[in-house]
């Protein structure tokens, strides 16, 4: 898949805190569940005991947790949602790290050929998908080692939330954008005399990608 490219967006960092959920209301659409408060629609990636239970015997098929909902095979029926620290208070639990000027966003997918003998075309089972990219800012604070620290040791886990637009007529933040989980990869630091400090970032998508359109 072709290289998605934006001018705009900004990247959060995830303070470590969280909330808990008990048997929190979901509001069910055919054969998805979605946490009916969007205040708390923002799923934690490291929460280890994050559980959708439907009243009916269905099987679940994945849960985005970029806006709280999980997918079955089947209608669900009455829904709640558990877990520990399981979902983030976007208002007061993430800190915007950067204000981007340019990123590029690549998505892939795995093909696996299972073409038979004898066939005119050539036939595919689709894998896995995969996302990467980098994007180019001006960090926010003073504490930008920190977060340099946590990406050489590990401890920021999947603690960094992308929001790229790719179209934003009113220039309000407010138009197409993506939102995901990622792992940075690599961060360097251009520092030209008399400009102000840029950094060039590259980072691995984790859990997925979701796209909101312009409000």
């Amino acid at each position: 898949m072709a290289a998605t490219h934006g001018k705009f967006g900004a990247l959060y960092k995830w303070d470590g805190t969280g909330n808990n959920l008990a048997a929190e209301a979901c509001t069910v659409v055919g054969n998805t569940a979605q946490i009916t408060d969007t205040a708390k629609r923002l799923l934690n990636p490291n929460c280890t005991d994050l559980v959708f239970t439907p009243t009916n015997a269905v099987a679940e098929l994945k849960i985005d947790l970029l806006i709280g909902m999980v997918y079955y095979d089947g209608a669900p029926g009455v829904t709640t949602v558990a877990g520990t620290t399981a979902y983030i208070d976007q208002a007061t639990e993430l800190i915007k790290t950067a204000y981007l000027f340019n990123w590029t966003l690549d998505v892939s997918l795995q093909a696996a050929e299972r073409t038979e003998f004898q066939a005119d075309w050539k036939t595919f089972d689709p894998g896995l998908a995969e996302a990467s990219g980098s994007i180019e800012g001006y960090l926010v604070g003073s504490n930008w080692w920190d977060d340099v620290e946590d990406l050489v040791d590990g401890t920021q886990g999947a603690a960094w939330l992308l929001r790229l637009f790719s179209w934003d007529k009113d220039d309000d933040m407010t138009g197409d954008h993506y939102d995901m989980w990622a792992i940075l990869s690599g961060f360097g630091v251009n520092v030209p005399v008399g400009e102000l400090v840029k950094e060039t970032i590259t980072f691995q998508v984790t859990g997925g990608i979701n796209f909101t359109a312009d409000v």
